[in-house]
Parts: structure tokens; sequence; C-alpha cells
């Protein structure tokens, strides 16, 4: 038995997928599970995989599909997963190998007394490759740690304070349990994945480790400002996604501190949607969110109603055009300095 499925989803890899995969290969291989998803690639990405998976038959598998983007690879990888625990790296990013391997070995406990976390916690490294320089991303100002614990030990989030796919480890039968499905030909879809299993994890467990190696500043990611500009209507997607998923009704039924984190969740990816159509000008940009914002509050009024007329929302997803607009890119260009990004 396969203690993690590590999905790598790849589009046109080969530059970089070695150094992913090289790192995954340096613990026991009879732990993991290495799903490599080329996702329709015109390079020599499959070629690499496959070499891969003859090499190390009982530890890597390959998926060749047709193009259908990231969360279809991230689809792909839980249909096929067979590991106890799943999570997702990128083929530009890497998992540091010994934070991986006392992962592993928490894991492996927990399955040994059969007291499996739903979902274990860890931290991620902005690394800025470039200029050799990195900032970890921690929760342990928000969650206690090396323990098994539950939503109502946890600490209020700060409002810039969230959690991104990079420190997500779900076993692998609540997002299953889930029926999660990504959209297909569109980014930023692991905001869906961060939110929509949580409704189902009860035991959490949080490990201050630098496990997820997070590369940027390459130009063509999906978080420069001229990707953002473009890609405004994906961003509406994922948001309008995550208002599908439950009802405000249904959070209701979890504790406090859950339904108030995903509400948060929600809120923030919400302005951040918002900023996507505002980084341009254009008619119909704020048509589309008009619309946007009309079929959430048709479909889900009392959750459309706790995001956009509470809190900070209430002003950042509802402020006229010409305030909105300037307002967005000096918040852009703060977080792009910090981060280095755009």
């Amino acid at each position: 038995m396969k203690l993690l499925t590590i999905t790598v989803p790849c589009y046109n890899s080969a530059a970089y997928m070695n150094k992913c995969i090289d790192k995954m290969l340096e613990v026991d291989h009879n732990d993991i599970e290495i799903i490599i998803v080329n996702d329709g690639s015109k390079d020599e990405t499959l070629l690499i995989a496959k070499k891969y998976e003859e090499q190390y038959p009982d530890v890597v598998r390959v998926i060749d599909k047709e193009n259908g983007g990231h969360g279809s690879g991230v689809n792909a990888g839980i249909a096929n997963a067979t590991g106890v625990y799943f999570r997702v790296c990128d083929s530009d990013d890497y998992l540091e190998p010994e934070s991986l391997k006392k992962l592993l070995a928490v894991m492996k406990k927990a399955v040994e007394e059969n007291n499996e976390p739903d979902v274990i916690f860890t931290n991620y490294v902005y690394d800025h490759a470039y200029d050799n320089t990195y900032r970890t991303n921690s929760l342990s100002r928000i969650m206690p740690k090396d323990r098994i614990f539950t939503w109502d030990e946890m600490k209020a989030w700060k409002v810039d304070e969230y959690t991104l796919m990079h420190s997500i480890n779900y076993k692998t039968s609540i997002i299953r349990e889930s029926k999660m499905v990504l959209p297909e030909h569109c980014f930023y879809v692991d905001e869906i994945y961060c939110y929509t299993p949580l409704f189902y994890c009860k035991k959490l467990y949080y490990m201050e480790i630098p496990l997820y190696w997070y590369f940027i500043g390459r130009p063509d990611q999906s978080v420069t400002l001229e990707n953002m500009k473009k890609r405004y209507k994906m961003q509406l997607t994922v948001v309008e996604n995550m208002f599908g998923a439950y009802t405000y009704e249904q959070l209701k039924t979890k504790p406090k501190k859950l339904r108030k984190y995903m509400i948060h969740t929600l809120r923030i990816m919400t302005t951040v949607a918002t900023a996507y159509v505002y980084f341009d000008k254009g008619k119909q940009r704020r048509r589309d969110y008009r619309e946007f914002k009309k079929r959430i509050k048709a479909s889900n009024p009392s959750l459309y109603k706790r995001i956009f007329h509470f809190g900070y929302t209430i002003i950042s997803c509802n402020l006229p055009f010409f305030i909105a607009r300037p307002a967005y890119a000096i918040g852009y260009r703060i977080t792009a300095k910090t981060l280095k990004v755009g």
C-alpha cells in the first residue's frame, strides 16, 4: 500500500520536470506513487515521463491524455490514485526530500495506528530562483503542530491569510467524497481544490516543515499581471464553481471555525476575481462581472449576501470602476513587489 500519491501535471515541461521527479525519488519508493500526467505536450515531456516509468515501474505511472489544462491533470491523478493520501506538485516546482520523508513518517504512523488525519497541512516556500531569495509561508500562528486537532482549536485567520494547494495533503478518500471535479482549460483551479474537500475534513494535522518549493518568476506563469488581465473570465469561473459547491445552509451544519474559514476563503477569492476584472478597461469586462454576480445571487442567495454584503467585500466588490481600477492596480503592485511576480 502506498502512503502518498503525488500527481505531477505536465504540459511542455521537458526543460524542468527532471528536478521535480528526481527530488521525489530520493525517498523510500515503497511509500510513494508518482503519477505524471502528460497533458497533450508538444515537446519531449511524454518521452521523459516514459523513461521514468520504465526505470521505476513500482513508483511512477504515466497518464497520456489530450490537453485539458491543469485541472484536467489533477482530475486524472485523483481518478487513478492508490495512495492513502494525495497531493499535487507542479512540474516546475519540487518537494524538499527531507521534509517529504518527515511527512511520510507521520502518514505511516497514522495508518499503523488507524488514526489518519483527514488533511495534513505543511509549509511552502516561495523560491525566487532568479535572485536566489526565499520566503516561507508558515501556518504556525494559526494551527497547533505535530498532533491531530479539530477546527475548534484553530486560531482566527487574518484578512490576508489562506491556504494554497502547496500546503495541502488530503486523504484521497476525502477528495473523492467531496466529488470535486476541476474545470478543464481553466487556470486558477487550485482555489477550488483548497476549498471544496475541506467541507469533509474533521481531523486536522499541521507540520511546520518547508515541504513545497514554489518556483516563481517565469514570464508565462498564471500570476503575472498580463496573464491575469487576459484570464479574468477563468477567475470568475473558478469563484462561481466555489459558490456552487455549498449553500450557506450547508456550511451552517459544520463547525463554526470551518464555516468561518470557508466564507473567509470565498471572500478573498471573490475579491481576487473582482481585481482580475478591473485590472484592465473594457465595457465587456464589466458586463461579464455583472452577469457573474447575477448568476451567483440567483443560485445561492444566502451565501451571496454573506460574501458581497458583509465585511471588507461590501466595499472591495462593489466599488465604482473609476475607483476600483486604480485601487486594485496599487494593491497588485504592492503584492507583486513582495512576492516578486509580474
